[in-house]
């Protein structure tokens, strides 16, 4: 069964008695987000209309963001329909006035006529195990959300750019057929870009992939902007978003990620390994043979400025959607 299946199964099953979806009937699409407008019927045999928010992979950020979208709107009108809310997040949105029910039964409705709260449900991430992404579906996924129409390179074209094996590029495949993410006619591929699974992936870039890479610290007499780069190096996070953005970010912590040997290097750049500083040279994780174009190294930029948890960088991580990604729904 499919995430989206599995969350419109458990979300009917798990609603508590007398409390019914009338209409539309709800549809999670490919994106996993959309706005709707639904109809629901309390235990007070009432029919209540909302302006419905559908999310899944939910989290304190995302719920923030949302809470933030409706400060100048009644949200008695809005209902957040989710997966399993976790009781910190609960609270917030009882907190705030944020009407919910989660795909457990977990529900709070607070309008002018009706007051329903019930809480206890305990849930876990719907997604099953095996859909989750792994390092190697992560790199492959790298060479695909910057260019969709490398869907249709061979096997061993997709392992050398992405730096993978073969064996890796086929589960990878068979992952993005089980999540709808492509489809195959007459000997063709097309890759079915999920606005989602971008979003995935920036935000599982910090917790699956990042940790991987082999990297140093250095410290020296250098103005980043003085290095020449050479074949295959690209800069990440700030430093590449100050070049996205043409100078608007000034950079704090500068990364060069490089297909050399980092000792090697280091050495060529003159400075000396550190515990910690703001200058960081990170080893590529794509193949050498990859050439980044500018949505790649926008991709890049984002999900390491996210990955900070920084606010300044996260903002600066929408202006880089906004202008070189435009993924829609992007960090709400």
């Amino acid at each position: 069964m499919y995430p989206d299946e599995l969350f419109m199964e458990n979300l009917y099953k798990n609603l508590p008695n007398r409390v019914k979806i009338l209409e539309p009937a709800l549809n999670v699409d490919s994106q996993f987000s959309h706005d709707s407008v639904i109809k629901i019927e309390l235990p007070n045999y009432n029919i209540y209309q909302f302006n419905a928010e559908i999310k899944l992979n939910i989290n304190k950020q995302r719920i923030m963001s949302y809470n933030e979208n409706l400060l100048y709107k009644d949200k008695s009108n809005f209902i957040l329909i989710s997966n399993y809310l976790t009781p910190k997040i609960q609270n917030y949105c009882i907190d705030n006035n944020i009407n919910f029910i989660d795909s457990v039964g977990n529900i709070f409705i607070h309008t002018k006529d009706v007051y329903l709260y019930i809480s206890g449900k305990k849930g876990a991430h719907l997604l099953k195990q095996e859909t989750q992404m792994s390092l190697g579906i992560m790199k492959l996924l790298f060479i695909l959300l910057s260019d969709e129409c490398n869907i249709n390179l061979t096997y061993r074209d997709l392992a050398d750019l992405s730096g993978i094996s073969l064996g890796m590029v086929n589960k990878g495949m068979n992952y993005l057929k089980a999540n709808h993410l492509y489809r195959e006619s007459g000997g063709h591929r097309r890759f079915v870009f999920s606005d989602n699974i971008c979003m995935q992936w920036i935000n599982d870039y910090g917790r699956v992939l990042r940790p991987k890479l082999k990297s140093i610290y250095l410290s020296g007499d250098v103005n980043w902007l003085d290095i020449p780069l050479y074949d295959g190096e690209y800069w990440g996070g700030e430093a590449a978003a100050s070049k996205l953005t043409h100078g608007y970010l000034i950079p704090e912590n500068i990364q060069l990620f490089t297909p050399i040997s980092l000792i090697d290097r280091r050495k060529e750049l003159n400075m000396i390994p550190v515990p910690f500083s703001h200058f960081q040279l990170v080893e590529i994780f794509w193949g050498e043979s990859y050439c980044l174009n500018k949505r790649a190294k926008a991709l890049l930029s984002v999900a390491e400025l996210v990955a900070t948890q920084d606010e300044r960088n996260i903002e600066i991580a929408k202006r880089i959607n906004e202008q070189h990604l435009h993924i829609k729904n992007a960090f709400s």
